[in-house]
């Protein structure tokens, strides 16, 4: 009788918090909403439909997408979300500060990253962005440009000892240029031998915690921090953030010492001394030249944050600095290996731009490449490293209303509109117009004139080709968000306290914005997006990434030094990649390009 009794408790208990969640204010705002497909059990709601693999949880989470393409809930015992898809849900949800508080996903990375940016709230949030903001300030980046530059060089040099394979596994070669950029540039630390050796674990602990974070989500048991606790994951996460956590300390502790030194003292002194803030002194030197890392230490200095807080945001900036862009390029040379004409047509960009020299780019160059960047745009667009962002609601939300079709079927009401596309594209096929656009439109670099940051603005089919690539492969795929009012999105009042999951990837294909959202079209970022928050690559609003233009510069280097010594094979198709859950936007498959010298 007595183990019946404490078996049948916590089955009442269950029931009991079932029944007064769903009579609650929150369970009948929620009822209106439509419900994910699937299993949908009392009291477990779609706890078990979620009890899968990674790669079951990704594809879930796109199937979802496709059956609910206006607002989704998800229910599990005691956790609510909401999953948005419009553009006008996610221009409410982000452009606005009061849902600036992130959701429960992002919790999982305290351990990891504490309260650094990525997950601060408030008015701690708030602080940070201000000392950190001058970091990425114009003079700061055309610095930067010169070790963009170098250590694309550096790229070159070990891919040209892969021109004799068939194939190359892009992530080991990527993640190293992009890591070692990021110590030397936000730093201000050189990659010498003892930091490569430590940098191996680095990137081991980050791909295992990925894989602990995406099976914590799955698992809604384990969202709580006294079950997770009692589990081998949670024990093989503490060595996990004990490697990442020795990284960082390292490159802190490496920094202060030279701070000390006599070089740096007496450069900071001749820095001093100048008043031109556009003179190129080594990184660290200059109030509006200071590395991030240096930024904090002063402010330290200051005592606007202490050894914790620095150490904090060195976490979260190593970590989003490199991985994301790491895995941007990747999904980019894999879509450009696959698309021989793209490929080529940024090669004409680049031959308009250098006249055939093998002079590093300069400022005005990376501005001027138009077609790169749509590249760049078109790769984020299709594969975002953030797929997901997440929200909690802390107050009754209405989101739009979605009729599944309707701008579909409006777009094939515009006849006369559609005549003029057919006739463009009949007199201007989309290569040839690229060219002859470029070639009518833009005074393009022919000499040297002596800025890195410069040249990189003059590669507008690159540019293109970037934001393409970011399109299809946003590096983070989602993002999260709670809700702390009831608010309106897609017509339904959603409840304060819910978790709001906004799909970047899936936003990103959605046909009515994008159309053939599958393929890789550079060539429609040469007229602004169709909404302005279709397209969040880098998130958007007061938490949009802070280093974007950061990444962009550094994604048009890398990318022109490589497009301008190789040429591309296709390995790895894009119908071959296996997506999985995990912190950014990973394959359980490597992705493979093929190198081959241009001369």
């Amino acid at each position: 009788m007595i183990l019946l009794v404490c078996a049948a408790t916590p089955v009442l208990i269950l029931v009991l918090l079932s029944l007064y969640w769903r009579f609650s204010h929150a369970g009948r705002l929620m009822a209106k909403i439509p419900p994910m497909k699937g299993r949908r059990l009392p009291v477990f709601g779609n706890m078990f439909d979620f009890w899968v693999n990674t790669e079951r949880m990704f594809e879930l989470m796109r199937v979802t997408a496709r059956e609910r393409p206006g607002l989704t809930r998800i229910q599990a015992l005691n956790v609510n979300m909401v999953n948005v898809y419009s553009p006008d849900d996610i221009e409410k949800l982000l452009s606005n500060p009061k849902f600036n508080e992130k959701g429960v996903p992002y919790t999982f990375f305290k351990p990891w990253l504490c309260d650094g940016l990525l997950i601060s709230n408030g008015d701690k949030w708030f602080r940070r962005r201000k000392i950190l903001t001058p970091a990425f300030h114009f003079q700061v980046l055309r610095q930067f440009s010169r070790s963009f530059t170098a250590h694309t060089a550096a790229l070159l040099a070990a891919l040209q000892r892969e021109v004799t394979r068939d194939a190359t596994d892009l992530e080991p070669v990527v993640s190293k240029a992009t890591l070692t950029i990021m110590c030397e540039t936000s730093m201000g630390t050189s990659m010498h031998e003892g930091l490569e050796t430590v940098s191996q674990k680095y990137f081991d602990a980050i791909n295992h915690l990925g894989s602990i974070v995406a099976f914590r989500l799955s698992r809604i048991l384990l969202h709580t921090w006294a079950t997770f606790s009692l589990t081998s994951s949670h024990r093989l996460q503490k060595k996990l953030v004990k490697d990442l956590h020795e990284f960082t300390d390292k490159i802190i502790m490496e920094r202060k010492v030279y701070r000390q030194s006599e070089t740096h003292k007496a450069l900071a002194e001749a820095s001093a001394k100048r008043k031109d803030e556009d003179d190129d002194v080594s990184v660290g030197y200059g109030r509006k030249g200071l590395a991030m890392l240096d930024l904090l230490l002063d402010s330290a200095d200051e005592g606007k944050i202490d050894a914790v807080g620095i150490r904090e945001e060195v976490d979260t900036f190593m970590f989003e600095g490199h991985d994301t862009t790491a895995r941007a390029l990747c999904f980019l040379l894999m879509s450009i290996a696959n698309e021989p004409t793209v490929q080529e047509s940024i090669s004409s960009e680049l031959q308009d731009i250098f006249m055939g020299s093998d002079r590093p780019p300069t400022v005005e160059d990376l501005h001027e490449m138009k077609y790169l960047e749509c590249c760049i745009r078109e790769g984020l667009r299709l594969y975002p490293s953030v797929p997901y962002i997440a929200r909690l609601l802390k107050e009754d939300t209405v989101l739009m209303v979605y009729h599944r079709g309707s701008l579909l079927e409006d777009l094939h009401e515009m006849k006369y509109l559609e005549c003029c596309i057919r006739e463009g594209l009949r007199l201007y096929p989309s290569v040839p117009y690229i060219a002859r656009l470029l070639k009518e439109d833009t005074v393009l670099m022919v000499y040297h004139r002596g800025s890195l940051l410069e040249d990189l603005h003059e590669m507008k089919y690159l540019e293109c080709c970037i934001r393409e690539g970011l399109r299809l492969y946003p590096s983070v795929p989602y993002i999260a968000r709670l809700l702390k009012e009831d608010t309106v999105l897609s017509g339904y009042v959603v409840p304060a306290g819910t978790i709001v999951n906004i799909h970047v990837f899936d936003l990103h294909r959605r046909a009515e914005l994008f159309p053939e959202p599958e393929a890789f079209r550079p060539e429609r970022w040469l007229a602004p997006p169709p909404h302005k928050y279709a397209y969040v690559p880098f998130s958007a609003g007061p938490r949009n990434c802070i280093g974007q233009k950061f990444a962009m510069l550094e994604l048009k280097t890398v990318l022109s030094g490589v497009l301008r010594r190789f040429r591309l094979e296709p390995v790895t198709r894009p119908r071959d990649l296996v997506f999985h859950a995990d912190i950014t936007l990973k394959t359980s498959n490597p992705i493979y390009v093929r190198f081959r010298n241009r001369t």
